[in-house]
């Protein structure tokens, strides 16, 4: 298995255990794909596109796919973290927002954001963000742990050994 199948794996295995959503796969996507040079992943459900483009940036660009997946990987994590830590900051800017609003006369248009703000600031949503970083979390520890990752140097390495043979063999 390679690095990039162990990554779209994890990625399946995740928004199958994910029970609150706060993040689904097509914000995952949409995150990966800007960090990647590819915005239009936002629509891919299956994750084809996303592992078309790994594997474009791996053989094509060379870019090395261990270092591009842990990229990814450590990516993903930071924008699940900073979901659940930057939440106090977003409150704050919601509510400078629906106060601007209501200052200038236009209370009528602050419904989402009030709406919004709401949702942030209920119990439930930063429950919901912690079981998303949670699960994400022991995904990454089931599919790329120390042995795992481990194994996936080793099968590098031979397929590595047999493209350069081949090479001396033509």
């Amino acid at each position: 298995m390679s690095w990039t199948t162990s990554l779209i794996k994890s990625l399946k295995e995740w928004d199958e255990i994910n029970p609150g959503k706060s993040f689904d796969l097509r914000n995952i996507n949409f995150i990966v794909g800007f960090v990647i040079g590819e915005q239009d992943l936002f629509d891919d459900d299956d994750l084809s596109g996303l592992e078309k483009r790994l594997k474009y940036l791996v053989n094509d660009v060379k870019i090395d796919e261990e270092f591009l997946i842990n990229s990814i990987i450590n990516e993903i994590t930071r924008v699940l973290r900073n979901d659940i830590n930057e939440l106090g900051e977003a409150i704050i800017v919601r509510e400078g927002m629906i106060n601007d609003l209501i200052e200038n006369q236009l209370a009528e248009t602050s419904g989402y954001l009030v709406t919004s703000l709401e949702e942030m600031k209920s119990p439930e949503r930063i429950v919901e963000a912690e079981a998303t970083i949670t699960d994400w979390e022991k995904v990454l520890l089931n599919n790329f742990s120390l042995s795992q990752r481990r194994l996936l140097r080793q099968e590098h390495l031979i397929k590595a050994d047999e493209r350069i043979r081949k090479s001396f063999e033509h």
